[in-house]
């Protein structure tokens, strides 16, 4: 290997070194320990993972209660800082369609559509604002339960007869999961003021998503074509460093005599 491409791929390993740690991979924002709306105690997250510009969303309840239909979360909103509108492509989970007389439940086999689940946007460009939401007209459904008395969604547990939540059938276990097509989203892009919605009607309550761990977003890895461009770059420093090298080698030796 030449003494220039030495120089290129010295160069150009400690700028991919540079951004390989930056890896913006997902960013997850969760409920406050302790957090409860009118319903009761709640404990959720959601978790962005960014693809080009498809916005993949796991919402997720973590709180091991069926006693009041406000514990369930029913809806989602978060700003992305640029871009040009979201649209929903799909919403899925695991459901259950019944609760049995005794509490007992079946989950489906496979993931489900989710089909009270609508997206809407609001403003454009810097800051704009992404919904999500169950209550999209009718009967609620499709809200997202916690674990059931045994800290699962197997159907090994059971959810409480009693409870509202039964008069909100089908239900998603535990996740669902969202895709929205962003335009304009890039790996640069951030995710804030995320809020949690909770309930059948909208006016249990609201809680703001804090993000875990409390670190800004994860910084960003440069679009493929930035990295190029930056190595392209590279190749006259490089050229200009060997021809340094070169010259110094060609300076005659000076002695004192």
């Amino acid at each position: 290997m030449s003494l220039l491409f030495k120089t290129i791929a010295v160069v150009a390993a400690a700028a991919i070194g540079l951004t390989a740690s930056q890896s913006f991979a997902q960013v997850t924002f969760a409920t406050s320990s302790g957090a409860s709306v009118s319903g009761g105690a709640v404990d959720a997250q959601a978790i962005f993972n960014l693809s080009g510009e498809v916005l993949t969303i796991e919402l997720i309840n973590l709180q091991q209660s069926d006693a009041n239909a406000g514990q369930l979360i029913s809806g989602l909103t978060f700003i992305v800082d640029d871009g040009l509108g979201a649209s929903l492509t799909s919403a899925t989970g695991n459901t259950a369609d019944s609760v049995g007389s005794g509490g007992s439940y079946t989950p489906s086999s496979s993931p489900q559509d989710l089909s009270h689940w609508t997206g809407s946007t609001s403003g454009s460009g810097s800051g704009f604002t992404v919904g999500l939401t169950a209550l999209s007209g009718g009967k609620p459904n499709d809200l997202i339960i916690g674990p059931d008395s045994v800290g699962g969604f197997s159907g090994a547990g059971l959810y409480g007869v009693n409870s509202s939540v039964t008069q909100h059938l089908p239900m998603v276990l535990g996740t669902a999961t969202f895709d929205l097509t962003v335009k304009g989203l890039t790996s640069l892009s951030q995710i804030s003021d995320v809020v949690f919605g909770f309930g059948t009607s909208g006016g249990e309550g609201n809680c703001d998503g804090l993000i875990t761990p409390a670190v800004p977003n994860p910084a960003p890895v440069p679009e493929p074509s930035t990295i190029i461009s930056g190595l392209l770059l590279l190749v006259p420093l490089s050229i200009q460093i060997v021809r340094s090298i070169n010259r110094n080698r060609l300076q005659p030796i000076k002695t004192d005599y």
